[in-house]
């Protein structure tokens, strides 16, 4: 049997610490959610030391995860990549904070991964959430 692999990655803004409902979404979003990869922000860098702590654990975790279904496979898919949490800085209190996330920040991290950022996809969901702090 070959693993599933859906080249999705989603968003996940406001993680603030392991306790936030931010960061168990994006937890169920990699374990249950079909997603291979999941992009957390954080409001500042008081927060980047246990962020990066959190994402350090927990994309070791997915690489052992990953390796363990690898080995119960014969035929392995050289496509196949273990999922992860990437982190990026955003305070959603300004505007032009959110703008740049989504202009510049994941687009670029997408392609950086070799995931397949779609223009319109962007100015869709910078529009939705625009709409929503006006």
């Amino acid at each position: 049997m070959t693993p599933i692999i859906s080249r999705r990655a989603a968003l996940v803004i406001g993680v603030a610490n392991k306790r936030s409902l931010a960061w168990a979404s994006a937890l169920s979003l990699l374990r249950y959610g079909n997603f291979d990869h999941v992009i957390i922000t954080y409001q500042s860098d008081r927060f980047l030391t246990s962020i990066e702590r959190m994402v350090r654990v927990e994309n070791a975790l997915l690489q052992r995860e990953f390796h363990r279904s690898m080995d119960s496979h014969d035929s392995i898919d050289s496509t196949c990549t273990a999922k992860r949490i990437s982190y990026i800085e955003c305070d959603v209190s300004k505007e032009e904070a959110i703008q740049s996330l989504f202009r510049e920040r994941v687009p670029q991290l997408l392609y950086d991964t070799g995931s397949n950022c779609d223009e319109q996809l962007q100015t869709v969901s910078f529009r939705l959430i625009q709409n929503q702090y006006n």
